[in-house]
């Protein structure tokens, strides 16, 4: 099951020495394009391996399952050469981490579990000690479509919707509310930057208030709370840290919000706020959570030290694919990149061909595609957005991006911005495109003028502020 995997991925309870007092992160994500899953899982393995204690040094990745999936995931990343400043992602955020988690012993060690806002149904955030929302924001400014349910259902009942009826568990007490920390992915482009990020976070905030009136008011007539117990949560309940807004893949701002995250979350177990589990030495690897033995995530006697997630994802997981594959089943409320609805292209007609008057076809190519949406639930309102996923057949395939074809014409390039004043406009992906194409035009300046590449840089940097360079992308 892919959404038990990829939970616990970095999930390190099994690593860790027997009878280890951890805490436990649920990481919640949602993404149209993949940026905020990306990021969900770098910070999810840096909170794991910059805070295990099973590590050589602090933030040196260590030995067990959970380095060896983190070095396998991130390889690249790793072995980069900017030295894991801020550049590469997790090398800077695992450092980060290390260092806000303070010297070894000062601060239990974190178990980060990562779940796609789309599942949100199998999460009890009742159940949660501390959640970090990583959401990004469609062009329009609202939240991607594989949040929308739990958006939906934050609005309509946001008591409901923390399931605080289910009690406790993981080490926190009955009467406690999740603390949490938004980091809101967006582009300063757009007009609605990081607004995806900004509901969340005034929706978590107003379901959590509202929680902790109820148990005071609760309280005060005698009455049951809706945790069942009469209860009051303690101080140590909302926002963790302010919220991040994010411009694109900014890692300097991501890195910053984990590191104020951690320090938050040392600062509360230095006052003995930050509730913990007794966990690990088990010798089954983390793979005891997707696997038929619990005793591979929890070892610990004490019933709050076993995690519900693990039943709970895989009943959620088994219902899933059940429906899946239930003929006539009811098509999916949503589609995402995740979950996209898979449709057949029924015709392709080029609109600009062509004429007398106009002999090149208008210098653009534009094609009119129709797919095949019968039996879903998808419908269209002027000004939807639709994305396209398409899957091409890997025999095919040859992996030639653009700044190959740049490479290939870049004499031609360079005597167009040099000689005649060209305009270079870039539009497209941030999260790689953007700076391949960048790398590119510092390469066709270097080999153009002679020049090394600060000095490419600056040329790139003053054709920008003299508007001849301009990009326009986006990461989601």
């Amino acid at each position: 099951m892919l959404l038990v995997a990829d939970t616990w991925e970095f999930a390190s309870e099994a690593d860790l020495p027997p009878r280890t007092a951890a805490a436990r992160v649920l990481i919640l994500y949602a993404t149209e394009y993949g940026f905020s899953k990306d990021v969900a899982r770098r910070v999810a393995a840096a909170l794991a391996t910059g805070t295990t204690p099973t590590a050589t040094s602090r933030g040196g990745g260590g030995g067990g399952a959970v380095a060896a999936a983190v070095a396998a995931a991130f390889e690249d990343d790793l072995n980069s050469d900017d030295g894991g400043t801020v550049g590469s992602g997790l090398a800077g955020l695992r450092a980060a981490v290390a260092a806000a988690a303070g010297p070894p012993g000062g601060m239990p060690p974190l178990v980060p579990r990562v779940v796609n806002m789309a599942d949100w149904r199998a999460v009890c955030l009742g159940r949660e000690s501390v959640v970090l929302v990583v959401m990004s924001t469609t062009g329009d400014g609202v939240v991607p479509s594989e949040a929308t349910e739990l958006k939906e259902a934050l609005e309509a009942d946001g008591v409901g919707a923390l399931r605080l009826d289910a009690g406790g568990g993981g080490g926190k007490g009955r009467g406690e509310l999740p603390r949490y920390s938004v980091l809101a992915l967006g582009d300063r482009g757009y007009p609605h930057f990081c607004r995806g990020g900004i509901i969340m976070e005034e929706l978590l905030d107003g379901a959590i208030t509202a929680a902790l009136r109820e148990q005071e008011d609760a309280a005060v007539s005698g009455e049951p709370t809706a945790n069942g117990n009469g209860t009051v949560a303690s101080a140590a309940t909302g926002a963790l840290t302010a919220r991040q807004d994010v411009d694109q893949e900014d890692w300097a701002s991501i890195t910053d919000w984990l590191s104020r995250t951690v320090t938050a979350l040392s600062d509360l177990h230095r006052v003995g706020q930050l509730p913990t589990v007794t966990v690990g030495g088990s010798g089954g690897g983390r793979g005891g959570a997707v696997g038929d033995d619990h005793a591979a995530m929890d070892t610990g006697s004490d019933a709050d030290s076993v995690d519900y997630l693990v039943d709970a994802v895989r009943a959620y997981a088994a219902e899933e694919e059940a429906k899946d594959g239930e003929a006539g089943a009811a098509a999916p409320t949503h589609y995402s990149r995740n979950a996209p609805l898979m449709a057949e292209v029924v015709e392709k007609t080029t609109l600009t061909v062509p004429t007398a008057a106009v002999p090149d076809g208008d210098r653009k190519e534009v094609v009119r595609v129709v797919f095949d949406t019968a039996g879903s639930s998808l419908a269209y309102t002027a000004g939807d957005a639709l994305g396209i996923v398409p899957h091409n057949d890997p025999a095919t395939v040859s992996r030639v991006y653009v700044q190959h074809l740049m490479a290939d014409v870049a004499d031609d390039l360079w005597a167009l911005v040099d000689r005649t004043g060209a305009h270079v406009y870039v539009c497209g992906d941030a999260t790689r495109m953007a700076g391949d194409v960048h790398a590119a035009w510092v390469a066709i300046v270097q080999r153009g003028r002679g020049c090394d590449a600060t000095a490419a840089e600056t040329y790139m940097a003053d054709l920008e502020k003299g508007g001849r360079y301009q990009r326009d992308v986006w990461a989601s």
